[in-house]
């Protein structure tokens, strides 16, 4: 079954048949650009469908116009008969760019469907045959045969007018010697030698000819700074492919150029008249080094009219934001005009993209395709992973929900994005850290013995490298492999003492957002409310918001209790965890019903005497035994509220703010579906409450009640609700 590209399908119906001259089912196509095609650069993230959609363009051209495909991430180029290597090798004859011309100039020269001629590259061939093989120090040459053929050739060629019998006749004895000493001068294309040798019998001809014909003509135009005729000035050029450097780019973008004046001949006016497909080079991963080598060669060429009119169609796939370039449109000439290239951004897959990804079993629950969407991050790959393990549940009898979907697709989702096993590993880890400080204090304190600098360098290189550093959905995924973790505890123990320099208890004041932030991923509830209800009076509406903004982003657990999580004693790794929440149920994700009127109980809110108390003070960050705090003070009540009257229990006020965090903060679990109209009720009423207890003419709290309900009845979650501009009535 032929899946669709999700947003990309424009490039294989409208935008390429523009570049080639061909539709995929072979009808002839208008070319868009009469003046020449620029090349067309896609960006997107890792699993955007970037690779799949160089496929599906492979699979339509293949038997309709001349063809080559590369993968400059590979070490072979993608081509099984190269040797590993390729796209980064620098020797005195040979770079990553020649081995690409010889490759994609014999994919182009095979036989394209029945009516087309290949294309040939005279002026390119021999110019890779003199870089290949010409030594003139002599350098590297082994076979006597070979050694003996180019001395003489040398001889002839650095005469000042040498006899046209005598050097034909040391031409075709050196490129014989070359043909048959192939696999020591081109070691890299041991697969496909005949293909070679074939190359370098067709530029053999053109050196045969007279030295202003052909291709030496061409070549003698094209190196104006050397002495003699076509013949001498290309031998004397290989000097500028060998000293490296700027001398060596300045030939490769020359053997560029002859490739692409060698495609603008091949279409002659016979061809034009007929409107003969032009060639097609689908390129992946132009984004590494081998990949902006050649780019940047190619349109340099292209800006100064190599190719002419008759370019050929260039599609390259580079990893990057597709948000910071325009999508692909149906039409070409509506493209911004970035001469000598278009740069497009592969869109996001969403709504019903994705419906369409799990229709195949329609009664999936409602709120499924925003789960989706929020885990795949846009990705089309990512969203059909976690559609098919959708569809695949179903089918199964069970109910896709969100901590069942993510538990068989997180594992498989990061092992695509992120396929280093041990950075990925790593990560996974340090995902609860929210700056590479806390990463480095993180990763010192469980592993004491390793150099936590250089550690935690090269997990976070892997995630830059992947261009997911900034990626909500990836830190989404990590989180949720973390919640499960039975470090969890321990860890955000040691992160929220990176916070608190002082060691002051959890109840104090003081404490700043981020440590708050891990207090309540600690599933301690009260000792935030505490810290936002101290806040209220003196902190402006909208910084107030903006810290409980970040808070209520804090990460939920989703791990097992086990028996020392109750304070029955240490597990057997004598690392004991952090145990449950000492807050009602209602501070974890049920709200409790509305106090009656009148004072409110001056019972606190934790009144079970089995459970345990308030955590003593942060170990320091750098202490090992961070890593595995004592058991908590078993004391069962929490020291009263400063902000509420003395003696009377927690107010209004502040069973208010409890109220509006815990909901905010269960609302925004990645893993939460739609909220019931209950809880939407809840946030509104107490951020409208806020707004009457602040008593002034400031209506941030009111805008916020409006904004915050409407967010998160729209899948917004914290920390990305929005907070009111400044004051209003």
């Amino acid at each position: 079954m032929v899946r669709s590209l999700y947003g990309l399908d424009v490039l294989l119906d409208d935008l390429v048949p523009c570049l080639v001259g061909r539709e995929r089912g072979g009808a002839i196509r208008v070319c868009a650009y009469r003046e020449g095609n620029p090349v067309v650069e896609l960006v997107g993230g890792r699993d955007t469908g970037k690779t799949a959609l160089l496929d599906a363009l492979f699979a339509a051209y293949k038997d309709q116009a001349p063809l080559a495909r590369a993968d400059f991430a590979d070490s072979k180029y993608g081509e099984p008969g190269l040797v590993a290597g390729v796209h980064d090798e620098e020797a005195p004859n040979a770079s990553p760019v020649t081995n690409l011309l010889y490759l994609v100039s014999h994919k182009l020269g095979l036989k394209a469907g029945a009516f087309h001629r290949p294309v040939r590259f005279p002026r390119l061939h021999l110019g890779l045959l003199v870089v290949t093989a010409w030594r003139p120090d002599g350098e590297g040459i082994g076979p006597p045969g070979l050694l003996r053929a180019q001395e003489e050739l040398l001889r002839i060629v650095t005469e000042d007018r040498p006899d046209p019998r005598r050097r034909r006749a040391a031409l075709r004895q050196w490129v014989d010697a070359v043909i048959s000493n192939l696999g020591t001068l081109v070691p890299v294309f041991p697969g496909i030698d005949a293909v070679i040798a074939a190359t370098l019998q067709s530029a053999r001809d053109q050196l045969l000819t007279r030295p202003d014909r052909g291709a030496l003509r061409w070549w003698g135009e094209h190196l104006p700074y050397f002495q003699g005729d076509g013949l001498q000035r290309l031998f004397a050029s290989v000097w500028d492919f060998r000293r490296y450097g700027e001398r060596r780019r300045e030939a490769e973008s020359l053997l560029v150029e002859a490739f692409l004046d060698d495609i603008a001949e091949h279409y002659g006016v016979v061809r034009k008249w007929n409107r003969a497909p032009r060639p097609l080079l689908l390129l992946d991963n132009g984004h590494t080094p081998a990949g902006r080598r050649f780019l940047d060669l190619l349109c340099e060429r292209y800006g100064q009219g190599a190719g002419g009119s008759e370019r050929p169609a260039v599609v390259v796939t580079a990893l990057g934001d597709g948000r910071a370039h325009p999508p692909p449109q149906p039409d070409i000439r509506d493209l911004p005009r970035e001469w000598p290239k278009i740069s497009l951004g592969i869109p996001a897959v969403t709504g019903s993209a994705i419906r369409a990804m799990l229709n195949a079993t329609p009664d999936y629950p409602a709120e499924l395709p925003h789960l989706v969407e929020r885990y795949s991050g846009g990705r089309t790959g990512s969203a059909r992973l976690l559609a098919d393990e959708a569809v695949r549940l179903r089918r199964s009898g069970e109910r896709p929900d969100a901590a069942r979907l993510l538990d068989a697709a997180a594992p498989r989702l990061l092992e695509s994005l992120l396929p280093d096993a041990e950075a990925r590993a790593a990560l996974t880890f340090l995902a609860a850290a929210r700056d590479r400080a806390a990463a480095l204090r993180l990763w010192a304190a469980f592993h004491p013995d390793g150099d936590a600098a250089a550690r935690v360098e090269q997990a976070m290189d892997h995630l830059a490298t992947a261009r997911l550093q900034d990626d909500r959905a990836v830190r989404a995924l990590l989180l949720h492999q973390l919640a499960g973790d039975p470090r969890w505890f321990r860890v955000h123990l040691n992160l929220r003492a990176g916070y608190n320099p002082g060691g002051l208890a959890e109840y104090a004041p003081g404490h700043c957002d981020t440590y708050l932030h891990h207090t309540l991923a600690l599933r301690r509830v009260e000792p935030v409310a505490h810290a936002m209800h101290r806040r209220f009076a003196d902190t402006p509406p909208a910084r107030w918001l903006a810290s409980a903004n970040l808070i209520c982003a804090a990460p939920h657990w989703r791990g097992e209790l086990g028996p020392e999580a109750r304070g029955r004693g240490p597990g057997p790794d004598r690392s004991p965890s952090y145990p449950p929440s000492p807050e009602p149920p209602e501070a974890l994700g049920r709200p409790p019903e509305p106090p009656p009127p009148g004072p409110p109980s001056s019972d606190p809110p934790s009144s079970d005497p089995s459970s345990p108390g308030p955590l003593p003070s942060d170990p320091p960050p750098s202490d090992p035994s961070s890593s595995g705090p004592p058991l908590p003070d078993p004391s069962p009540r929490p020291p009263a509220c400063a902000a509420c009257p003395p003696g009377e229990g927690p107010d209004d006020l502040h069973w208010a703010i409890r109220r509006l965090l815990t909901t905010v903060w269960r609302l925004s679990d990645p893993l939460s579906y739609a909220p019931r109209p209950e809880d939407i009720g809840t946030v509104r009423a107490e951020l409208e409450r806020l707004h009457q207890a602040k008593r002034s003419e400031d209506t941030t709290y009111r805008q916020a009640a409006q904004m915050w309900a409407a967010g998160l009845e729209g899948q917004v979650r914290a920390p990305d609700l929005r907070i009111p501009e400044g004051e209003g009535s």
